[in-house]
C-alpha cells in the first residue's frame, strides 16, 4: 500500500472539502504536516483509520463538522466525509467513507449509518467496484496490523515497557500473520480429532491401540506444551521482580555500593560460565577427535608401508598406467618402432602394465600419505590441547567459585542489614534467584520431555501408516485421518520454526536499526527477543538496561522494534506517525529524521511547529516531497489544510 491522497469533508474540525496529496516518490518520501496543538494532526490520523477500518474516530465528540452542522437548514442534511486513495500491486484503490446527518429541527439532528464503499482501477485499466470493501482492505493490510504503521508517537514506548510481553507477541504474530499458521494447525487437529474419533470405530486390534497411543501422546503434548508456557511466564514475571528489587535497593544510599560491587561481581560471574561454556565446547570438539590416537600405531605401521613403497620406487612408480594402455592402443612406440601383436615389445608392455598402479588408486595412495602425516601431528597434539583445556577449566571453575561465595557474602549482609527495607528487599531476592533455578530446570525438563514426545509421536504415526485398515468406508477415513494428522503436525514444526526464525529477524533488524537511531549506541550491545518474547535491550556490560530506559529511549527502541517488523515483513505499507519526535532529545530527533526515511518506503509525519526544527529538519530535508500546514482559525473553530511545497 502507498498513499496518494487523503481528502476530508466536514469531518470534525475540517470545514469543506481539504485535500492532502502525498509524496510517493521513491527518493523524496516523506509528507511533513505541521500544526500547533489542537489543530488536527491526530484527527488526521483518526479519520485515515475510520476510513480504512471505522475505527471509531466519533468517541472524542461529534463527527460531523460542527460549523457544517449549524449552517444546514432544517429539512437538509450534512454528510461528513473521509476518501482515501492509495495504489497497491499495480492497482488504485479509492476509499470512502461517510455519515450524513439529517437536520430535523434547529437542535435536533439525526445521524444515518456510515457508508463505506471501495473502487479499484485495475492493472489492466478496468474500473470496477469492490463489492467486498471491507475484505479488500483487510487483505492489503488487516486491522490487527494497521496499529504498527499508523500510530501516535508518543503511545509506541508500550512495547519497551516491563510487563508488555503480551502487546510484543501480538505485535509480531499479527504482522508476520503467524496466527494464520495456527489457526490453520488448530483446524487440521480438530479435523484430524474428528476422523481419528470416526476411524476408532471401525478399526479394532492394533490399530485401534494405536490411534488411543497417538491421541494420547496429542493430548499430553499439548498439556506439556501449555506447562511450558505457564513455566516461561512464571520465568518472565519473577525476572521483572529481581529487576526491580535491584532497582530499588539501588536506589537505598546506605547499600548503594553494596549493590554496585555485586552487580559488578554479577557480570564477573556471568562472563567467567561465558567463558566456561565456550571452554566446554572447545572440549567437545577435542574429545569427537579422541579416536585418532587410539589408532596411532596403525597409522605409524601404514606410514611406514607406503614410505618403503616410495623409497623402492613403486610409489609413484615410474611409468603410469595410462601411458602404458596409449603405446599398446596405438601399436607404435614412442621412438617410432612398430609393436607387433605378438611382438617381445607387446608382451615386455603388458607385463609393466600387470605390475602397474590404477591411477586412481595412486591419487588414493598419496592423499593417504599426506593424511597420515596430519593425523600422526593430530596425535600428539590433541593429549596436549586436552591437558590445557582442563587446565584452563580448573582455574575457571575455581573464580566461578570465588565470585559465587563473594557474592553469597555480600547476599547475606544485605540480608542482615540493620535497615529493615534493605533486609526484606534482599530475602526476596535470595527467593527469585532460587526459584528462577528451579524455573530453569523445570523449563529444560519440559522441553526435553515435549522433544520426547515429538518422538515417540512420529514413530505411532509411522506405525499407524503402515497399519492395515479392510473395509472401504475405514480406508477412506483413514487416508483423511493420515493426512489430516501428519499435516497438523507438520504445520505445528513449521509454525514453531517460523516464528523462531522470525524472532531473530526482527531481532537483527531492530539491532541494526536502534544502533542508528539512539545517540549512545556504545551503551547499549545488543537487542533480544526471547522464546516468550520478552523485548530486551542489553548495555555494555551484557545487563538487561530495559527498566533504565528513559520515555524517550523507549519510544526509540519501539520505533526499531515497529521499523525491523516492517522490514522483516516486507510489507508495502506506509509509515504515519503522529506526534513522533515530542519526547525525544536533538540527537535522536536528528537520528530519526536521517535513518527512518531510508527504512520505510513511505513516511507521513504529523508534528508540532516545535518538533521539526534546526539539524533534524535540516537531515531531512531532500526527503521531503511534500509538505502542509494546518491552520486552525479561533474565529469559525476551524481548521484548514496549506499547502506548504
Amino acid at each position: 500500500m502507498k498513499l496518494e491522497s487523503i481528502t476530508l469533508t466536514n469531518f470534525r474540525q475540517f470545514y469543506g472539502d481539504q485535500t492532502l496529496k502525498l509524496a510517493r516518490d521513491p527518493t523524496k518520501n516523506v509528507t511533513v504536516i505541521s500544526g500547533v496543538n489542537g489543530a488536527g494532526k491526530t484527527t488526521l490520523l483518526a479519520a485515515l483509520n475510520w476510513c480504512l477500518y471505522q475505527e471509531n474516530a466519533s468517541a472524542a465528540g461529534e463527527l460531523v463538522n460542527k460549523r457544517a452542522l449549524t449552517e444546514t437548514p432544517v429539512g437538509f442534511s450534512v454528510e461528513a466525509k473521509v476518501q482515501v486513495v492509495f495504489s497497491h500491486e499495480g492497482e488504485r484503490y479509492t476509499v470512502v467513507r461517510a455519515q450524513r446527518a439529517n437536520r430535523i429541527s434547529d437542535s435536533e439532528w439525526n445521524r444515518e449509518q456510515p457508508s463505506f464503499s471501495v473502487s479499484r482501477i485495475r492493472a489492466d485499466g478496468q474500473f470496477e467496484t469492490v463489492h467486498n470493501p471491507a475484505g479488500a482492505i483487510e487483505s492489503i493490510l488487516p486491522s490487527s496490523v494497521s496499529a504498527y504503521f499508523f500510530f501516535d508517537g508518543e503511545k509506541i514506548d508500550k512495547f519497551a515497557r516491563p510487563g508488555h510481553e503480551d502487546e510484543v507477541r501480538s505485535a509480531v504474530k499479527q504482522v508476520l500473520k503467524i496466527e494464520v499458521l495456527e489457526r490453520a494447525r488448530n483446524h487440521l487437529a480438530a479435523v484430524a480429532r474428528e476422523y481419528r474419533q470416526e476411524l476408532g470405530s471401525h478399526a479394532s486390534g492394533e490399530l485401534n491401540e494405536l490411534l488411543q497411543r497417538e491421541a494420547q501422546l496429542r493430548d499430553k503434548l499439548g498439556t506439556n506444551k501449555s506447562d511450558l508456557e505457564t513455566l516461561r511466564s512464571e520465568r518472565a514475571a519473577a525476572e521483572r521482580q529481581l529487576k526491580d528489587i535491584d532497582g530499588r535497593l539501588a536506589e537505598l544510599t546506605a547499600v548503594r555500593e553494596l549493590v554496585a560491587k555485586r552487580g559488578q561481581l554479577q557480570g564477573d560471574l556471568t562472563a567467567r560460565e561465558a567463558d566456561r561454556d565456550r571452554l566446554w565446547d572447545d572440549v567437545r570438539g577435542i574429545v569427537h577427535k579422541g579416536f585418532i590416537p587410539l589408532a596411532c600405531k596403525a597409522m605409524e605401521q601404514a606410514g611406514a608401508i607406503l614410505d618403503e613403497k616410495r623409497r623402492r620406487g613403486e610409489i609413484p612408480p615410474g611409468i603410469r598406467e595410462q601411458f602404458l594402455q596409449d603405446l599398446l592402443t596405438r601399436g607404435r612406440c614412442i621412438c617410432g618402432r612398430p609393436i607387433g601383436e605378438d611382438s617381445k615389445e607387446r608382451r615386455a608392455l603388458l607385463t609393466l602394465l600387470a605390475a602397474a598402479v590404477p591411477s586412481e588408486l595412486e591419487n588414493v595412495v598419496l592423499r593417504t600419505a599426506g593424511d597420515l602425516r596430519a593425523l600422526d601431528s593430530l596425535c600428539r597434539r590433541l593429549p596436549l590441547e586436552l591437558r590445557d583445556a582442563m587446565r584452563k577449566k580448573v582455574a575457571i571453575d575455581d573464580d566461578i567459585e570465588r565470585l559465587e561465595q563473594e557474592l553469597d557474602d555480600l547476599s547475606r549482609k544485605l540480608a542482615d542489614f540493620d535497615q529493615e527495607d534493605v533486609g526484606t528487599l534482599e530475602r526476596k531476592r535470595r527467593d527469585l534467584c532460587d526459584a528462577l533455578v528451579r524455573l530453569a530446570g523445570e523449563i529444560g525438563r519440559a522441553e526435553t520431555l515435549i522433544s520426547e514426545l515429538h518422538t515417540q509421536l512420529e514413530a505411532v504415526e509411522a506405525d499407524i501408516s503402515k497399519a492395515q485398515v479392510r473395509a472401504q468406508h475405514a480406508k477412506r477415513v483413514w487416508r483423511r485421518f493420515t493426512l489430516a494428522s501428519k499435516a497438523a503436525s507438520a504445520l505445528d514444526k513449521i509454525c514453531d520454526a517460523f516464528a523462531a526464525d522470525m524472532r531473530q529477524q526482527i531481532r537483527e533488524e531492530a539491532k541494526k536499526i536502534f544502533d542508528t537511531l539512539i545517540w549512545k549506541s556504545s551503551q547499549f550491545r545488543d537487542i533480544s527477543i526471547s522464546d516468550d518474547y520478552h523485548l530486551e535491550v542489553l548495555d555494555r556490560w551484557g545487563f538487561p538496561a530495559r527498566p533504565e530506559l528513559s520515555a524517550g529511549e523507549r519510544q526509540v527502541l519501539s520505533l526499531a522494534f515497529i521499523c525491523g517488523m516492517s522490514k522483516v515483513t516486507g510489507e508495502e505499507a506506509p509509515l504515519v506517525m503522529d506526534t513522533p519526535f515530542a519526547r525525544l532529545s536533538t540527537q535522536h530527533r536528528e537520528n530519526i529524521a536521517t535513518q527512518v526515511p531510508r527504512i520505510t518506503k513511505q513516511l507521513v509525519l504529523l508534528v508540532t511547529d516545535e518538533e521539526l526544527h534546526s539539524r533534524a529538519r535540516d537531515n531531512l530535508a531532500a526527503r521531503i516531497g511534500a509538505e502542509y500546514e494546518l491552520v486552525f482559525d479561533q474565529s469559525t473553530g476551524c481548521t484548514s489544510v496549506r499547502f506548504v511545497r
